[in-house]
């Protein structure tokens, strides 16, 4: 034996934001592993077959179980909205919301992973981007802030695993909403 590997899951202090009452239902939380250390230059799967594969599955089960609530909201979507040009899921994560306002490609992406639910719009091209800028300057829209702003996206929101369906997509309809007020004021200017 060459050396100890201690994994730890989840880390000592959980950055993810959910109640402990729903916490043991969404979160991956396989138990501390050890593995000895035979060939540090394989991976522990390798080495240690049965219990790579355990955290693995485990890891797997987790996210399928994400997955399965984008799909749920998208059921809860019903129809899409309008001016809504299409309505999909992106790698089993992402449910996105395509609008075409005066020409331009302006897209939401609700994205799910093990930190949470973000919010994320942004325009599809250049023009879009420039696009969108002027109506996030625009009223209603003017009234609400990003919270950040990476690449060309904006990142709207964040949620809980934990949040109702249901609040996230009535959240998710007053962004469209929103938006579709800012457009409309927009093109009375």
């Amino acid at each position: 034996v060459i050396g100890l590997k201690v994994l730890h899951y989840p880390p000592k202090r959980c950055c993810c934001r959910i109640p402990n009452s729903v916490h043991t239902e969404l979160v991956f939380r396989p138990q501390t592993a050890v593995f000895p250390t035979t060939d540090p230059s394989r991976p522990i799967r390798q080495q240690h077959p049965k219990r790579g594969n355990s955290i693995l599955n485990d890891r797997n089960e987790f996210m399928s179980k994400l997955y399965n609530r984008v799909g749920e909201l998208k059921k809860l979507m019903k129809k899409k909205p309008d001016k809504c040009v299409k309505l999909w899921v992106h790698a089993k994560s992402c449910l996105v919301h395509v609008f075409k306002l005066s020409g331009h490609s302006i897209e939401f992406d609700l994205c799910i992973s093990p930190k949470g639910w973000e919010l994320r719009l942004y325009g599809q091209n250049k023009n879009s981007q420039s696009y969108l800028s002027e109506l996030l300057n625009t009223p209603p829209l003017n009234e609400y802030k990003p919270c950040s702003m990476k690449n060309s996206e904006y990142i709207l929101e964040h949620y809980n695993l934990a949040d109702d369906l249901d609040e996230i997509k009535d959240k998710l309809l007053k962004w469209f909403d929103l938006l579709l007020q800012s457009e409309k004021n927009k093109r009375k200017s």
